[in-house]
Parts: structure tokens; C-alpha cells; sequence
């Protein structure tokens, strides 16, 4: 059985501010991000990964090049893994949302990204991307183990397409933290097991 071994980028200076960051804000990793990358590679050094795809953005790709770096296979940068647009939300800190667009922003933040913001995209609205992500990773698992770098909607969004099931508590389950791995059978598209990352890199301690 071959994975999609489903990965989100690591930590950025923005994922700390609670910024959003969305498909129009190219971020780079900060230093604890790089270490979560270094820490994921090392820890898929023991499956039989035989290729990556990334997200286009720069956060993304610098995770994904760490881990194809380390594993030795090469990377493929796939425009469909792209992180989802907040429209009027992208680049804002969410204590100005709260401020500014009071309950209507909170009833958003509960929806699981199953609803799209001002302007924006949700979880339905990138079906069509999803479908796309979803059919290059599984052409992909005929070589072996897929790795898929992207961020946390657009993981979202690829794992309501494979699930077919959209609705706001099943995608809350579906939100991965930056040192969160989770293998999902290629064929069945469904969840095997998702792992929780915790060390130290160097020397270093690297927050889950």
C-alpha cells in the first residue's frame, strides 16, 4: 500500500502573529520552522518515500526541499497545492478581524473554512483544485510513498475532496498542526495514522 504522506509547511514569523497567510502572502519559514522540517525529514527517513510535491508559496517549498534533500528524491512544485485565498482576511491579525468584523468573523472562524470569507475561497469553492492535487499525488504513489507540502486549508480542502465529506466538525478534524504528519491510503483515500512530532534537532528543542 502506498501513502500520501500529507505535511504542512513549517512554522513562519505570521503562523506565531496569528496572521493570515493565505495563497496571496508568500512567507518564508522563520528559524523554528526550518528545525520542524529538518525534524519531519529525519522522521520519514524510515518510509519509503520516492518523490515530493509542494505548494508553489516559499514556505512551502523550503519545507519540501529540506525533506527531498534529506530522503534524496525529487521535488515537484504542483500550482494545485496552493494555499486557499482569505480575501479580505489575507495579511490581517486576527484580533483586528475580531475587532473590525465582530460576530461575523467569529461565526466564520467556525465554520472550519467550510464557508469562504469576504472575497475569498473555502474548503468547496477549491474542489476543483483539490481534484487535480488529488489525481497528480495518486498517479505519483505508483512509484511509492507520496510526500504532499502545503498548507493548513488547502490540506483541508484535499482531504474534504477525498473524503467527500465537507461538513464544519469533520473539517475541524482535519486541521494539521506544523509537526502533524498524517499517511492516507492512495487508493481508498483514507486516513491510516497521523503522527505527532516532538524532539530536538542539534541539540535543540523543537515544539509540536
Amino acid at each position: 500500500m502506498a501513502y500520501l504522506i500529507l505535511i504542512r509547511h513549517g512554522e513562519t514569523d505570521w503562523n506565531r502573529l496569528k496572521r493570515f497567510q493565505g495563497g496571496r502572502c508568500d512567507t518564508p519559514l522563520n528559524q523554528r520552522g526550518l528545525l520542524q522540517a529538518e525534524m519531519i525529514a529525519g522522521a520519514l527517513l524510515r518510509e519509503n518515500v520516492a518523490s515530493a510535491l509542494c505548494s508553489p508559496l516559499a514556505r512551502a517549498r523550503a519545507t519540501a526541499e529540506i525533506i527531498g534533500k534529506r530522503l534524496n528524491v525529487p521535488v515537484t512544485v504542483a500550482e494545485s497545492l496552493l494555499e486557499l485565498d482569505f480575501g479580505d482576511y489575507e495579511g490581517r491579525y486576527e484580533e483586528d478581524l475580531k475587532r473590525e468584523y465582530g460576530s461575523a468573523f467569529e461565526e466564520w472562524r467556525r465554520a472550519n473554512y467550510t464557508v469562504a470569507p469576504p472575497n475569498g475561497e473555502s474548503l468547496l469553492t477549491v474542489a476543483k483544485r483539490a481534484a487535480e492535487a488529488a489525481k497528480l499525488l495518486k498517479a505519483e504513489a505508483a512509484k511509492g510513498d507520496v510526500a504532499a507540502v502545503a498548507h493548513q486549508a488547502m490540506l483541508m480542502a484535499l482531504k474534504a475532496y477525498l473524503t467527500q465529506d465537507y461538513s464544519v466538525d469533520t473539517a475541524k478534524s482535519f486541521k494539521q498542526d506544523n509537526t502533524q504528519v498524517e499517511f492516507w491510503d492512495a487508493q481508498r483515500g483514507a486516513l491510516v495514522r497521523r503522527v505527532e512530532l516532538r524532539g530536538s534537532f542539534a541539540g535543540r528543542v523543537i515544539p509540536g
